[in-house]
């Protein structure tokens, strides 16, 4: 799927040798130019209608041309409508991403059926995302939630670009009290646009999968959560797992077979908050050329392993096997303003299915707001490799 998490929801140049000061995640919400446009859900039939131009005073009623006094008994007023809908616009900047534009417009109730639908669209120097989101909550009365999408995305990785138009369809099923269950079909097409002499070697198993490809999937997973919130909780556990396979007998031009686990638990300790989480995913094919370029593990976000670029840790063509693990204590220092201090430890690795690959780990130190736009980080990460120390911009939770 386009996020390889969608339950629970993902680079650097051609020269790797120079890690760059890195400010990663976004800087959308806090540049965000948030403008909100409300919309009305449609009146009902027979339901007065106010027309635009015209101007209504609760304190006038006469209607036009009127001669009587502003006593004459009026119609009652109609009953007002509540927004259903918005739109907004942003702009930002990340190191990851350079200067970053989004837009996205949200009808939260559809023609009054409480169906959602939401078109977003996302443009960076490195990702470009267009999708629409169509969720209907309780599908036929059976508590089961669908979930469809329909995008097209160009994502940028070490020497080559990632391109993929199609859809996805999800249900998701309330199980437990904080249990939840889902399956979904992806349906893609997928081209690898290959820029870099490394990425496009053949002696490599799967590089020469860089030819456009139909992925054809059926997924299924269980979360399980009781976090308080879902950006940088303070307290709660977070579980999930996830299967991906992708089968000729499905439409797919390749077979393989995708593995997901991810996890965080948050705990008071004393005057601290801790915080520990990880994840970990493996892909493998039953293909003689093994998994495609396109559909290999990358490290490929600053925050996942802070003090290492996207790409910067791994088999530069990616890997069929990744991991990656956090610790942090968190000291809350103006809890009324939502400000607290941090220390952290991150760890993280790939590896391909011949052994080859590397790992990466660092330290720092930071401070966290959970404002009232969202929850903003700032960290200073050192890499314990002797790497020059980065900082680190981020927006939302760290697990």
């Amino acid at each position: 799927m386009p996020g390889n998490r969608a339950v629970g929801e993902e680079v650097v140049g051609i020269n790797m040798s120079a890690k760059q000061t890195s400010m990663s995640a976004s800087l959308v919400a806090l540049l965000l130019v948030s403008s909100s446009v409300t919309a009305f859900a449609e009146p009902g039939e027979g339901e007065p209608v106010q027309r635009a131009g015209e101007v209504c005073d609760e304190h006038d009623t006469a209607a036009p041309g009127q001669t009587e006094p502003a006593s004459t008994p009026s119609a009652p007023d109609p009953p007002k409508r509540q927004p259903t809908g918005t739109f907004q616009l942003g702009v930002g900047f990340s190191s990851d991403e350079n200067f970053i534009a989004t837009a996205s417009i949200a009808q939260s109730n559809l023609f009054n059926t409480g169906q959602r639908l939401a078109l977003t669209t996302r443009i960076s120097s490195r990702r470009q995302l267009f999708q629409l989101d169509h969720a209907i909550p309780n599908l036929f009365g059976s508590g089961v939630e669908l979930r469809t999408q329909l995008y097209a995305r160009d994502d940028e990785f070490p020497g080559f670009r990632r391109k993929a138009a199609g859809g996805s369809a999800l249900l998701d099923q309330k199980v437990g009290e904080h249990l939840h269950a889902f399956t979904g079909f992806r349906f893609e097409r997928v081209t690898a646009e290959v820029d870099d002499p490394v990425s496009a070697r053949t002696d490599v198993p799967g590089l020469m999968g860089y030819r456009d490809l139909t992925i054809a999937s059926l997924r299924g997973g269980l979360v399980y959560s009781t976090l308080d919130q879902p950006y940088l909780p303070t307290k709660g556990m977070l579980l999930g797992t996830s299967i991906e396979v992708a089968d000729r007998r499905l439409g797919s031009d390749v077979q393989m077979t995708r593995i997901d686990g991810w996890g965080s638990i948050h705990q008071s300790v004393g005057p601290f908050i801790a915080h520990l989480g990880g994840s970990v995913a493996a892909i493998s094919s039953r293909d003689p050329g093994g998994v495609p370029l396109s559909e290999r593990l990358f490290l490929n976000r600053s925050n996942l392993v802070r003090g290492y670029g996207p790409g910067e840790i791994g088999p530069r063509h990616g890997g069929n096997f990744e991991y990656t693990a956090r610790g942090e204590l968190e000291l809350p220092l103006f809890p009324k303003l939502g400000i607290s201090a941090v220390g952290f430890i991150d760890h993280g690795g790939i590896y391909d299915s011949m052994g080859r690959g590397s790992t990466g780990t660092s330290a720092g130190f930071g401070l966290i707001w959970r404002s009232p736009i969202g929850p903003l980080r700032f960290d200073w990460a050192f890499p314990l490799d002797g790497g020059k120390p980065q900082f680190v911009f981020g927006l939302g939770a760290s697990f």
